[in-house]
């Protein structure tokens, strides 16, 4: 009773039947941080219903083998379901620079052609080899301080965009429904789903996998090439 919030009464056979299979079993519940709650219907007024239904169970064997085990709520987007992430203890991050690239997704802002025109338009004296080249040269200069004062990072957006939804999402865990709530939870979903979008096409430039689109895009063929 204490994983569920609504008007209704849950089903007692259904969770005693889960309780029983765990325990036969030996699994242990692990500990989820986050959201008290992992699904609801979406359904306004008495027809609001919360549940704890995504969970992460193991058993000791599991356990002893690693030395740090975490799981906790991701934010909720495209579905009704908290995505739950179970982490095990890794320091094996690496990470590489880059050399400068115009990236795909740059062109997707209002504001990019508008950079591109001041410098094009701009008045270069020399052959045209030579004007071509400064040009270039200094519409790199400008492309980078403009990804960093006005587009910014794709990553960091992403992060203040699930920070931000990941608060409006608390708050209905721990006070309950409201349409107030419900309307800025949909406009946080949007804003998020556009930092991911621009995120994703920022890995799909890096991967340099044309088939992507058309593929599988969890695959570990593809996450391997965005490593590298």
């Amino acid at each position: 009773m204490h994983e569920y919030r609504g008007s209704n009464t849950p089903a007692r056979i259904c969770y005693e039947d889960f309780q029983d299979w765990t325990n036969s079993h030996n699994l242990i519940h692990l500990p989820t941080k986050g959201a008290r709650f992992t699904w609801a219907n979406g359904r306004r007024g008495r027809g609001y219903t919360e549940k704890w239904l995504d969970r992460s169970v193991c058993n000791t064997l599991f356990i002893d083998a690693w030395s740090s085990i975490s799981c906790n709520t991701l934010i909720k987007s495209e579905s009704d379901h908290y995505p739950i992430m179970l982490h095990l203890h890794n320091n094996n991050n690496v990470r590489h620079a880059s050399p400068f690239k115009f990236l795909r997704m740059w062109s997707k802002h209002d504001d990019c052609v508008n950079v591109v025109k001041q410098v094009w338009n701009s008045s270069i004296y020399g052959c045209p080899m030579f004007i071509l080249s400064q040009k270039l040269k200094t519409l790199k200069s400008h492309l980078k301080n403009w990804n960093n004062n006005v587009f910014g990072n794709v990553h960091l957006k992403v992060e203040e965009t699930a920070t931000h939804l990941d608060l409006i999402q608390q708050h209905i865990d721990a006070t309950g429904y409201n349409d107030i709530l419900m309307e800025q939870e949909r406009v946080a979903k949007l804003e998020y789903a556009k930092a991911l979008h621009f995120e994703e096409d920022f890995w799909h430039e890096k991967a340099r996998i044309k088939w992507h689109t058309d593929g599988d895009r969890n695959t570990q063929y593809f996450h391997q090439l965005a490593k590298v």
